[in-house]
């Protein structure tokens, strides 16, 4: 399998995770539909973490995935992804490819708010690491390698990974990084 097809199917995974776990505690039997924008009071994942600040961590041949995957919205929530990667089409064979990933739940109403906070916590696993200094929360989750943060109506999952021939690595720190430069904008 080519590192972009690698890539492809890791980004894939991550955000299947992450949408999966975000749906099972916002789902309220409204119809879903994707997101073009979350409203005037929220942010889309590809505001909050640009093409320009992954090239910060993954360097200037990064390129953006497809940020409509996965998104959805309801009337009290809205999902939002942007993946970005520094694979390219011919990668040599024994070369590494890398991917970073945001994930937005954005609570649209108080109701939103409460079942980021519930999918927050059920996300949280016995081996999870909590993270000090990030948002109201944070904990890292190595066995996925997805930093979880919560902030007001938001809950951010980020994501950092390296393929370089048969191996897959997490970079927690490169996570909470995606995650710091979110917050800002938030």
């Amino acid at each position: 399998m080519s590192k972009k097809a690698w890539t492809i199917l890791i980004v894939a995974l991550l955000v299947v995770l992450g949408v999966t776990v975000a749906i099972k505690d916002h789902h309220n039997n409204n119809p879903t539909s994707p997101v073009a924008s979350v409203g005037p009071n929220g942010h889309e994942a590809c505001d909050l973490f640009t093409l320009n600040d992954a090239e910060k961590i993954i360097g200037a041949a990064g390129s953006i995935g497809n940020a409509n995957l996965g998104n959805h919205t309801t009337k009290d929530t809205a999902i939002t992804t942007c993946p970005y990667s520094n694979a390219s089409g011919n990668a040599a064979a024994g070369s590494t490819s890398q991917t970073i990933t945001l994930l937005v739940h954005y609570g649209k109403t108080a109701a939103g708010k409460t079942a980021n906070q519930k999918g927050y916590d059920a996300a949280d696993t016995s081996g999870a690491v909590t993270v000090s200094g990030l948002g109201d929360k944070a904990f890292y989750d190595p066995s996925l390698g997805q930093l979880n943060v919560i902030k007001s109506n938001y809950w951010l999952t980020s994501s950092s990974s390296t393929i370089g021939g048969p191996q897959l690595t997490h970079d927690q720190v490169q996570a909470q990084q995606v995650a710091q430069d979110a917050l800002t904008k938030i």
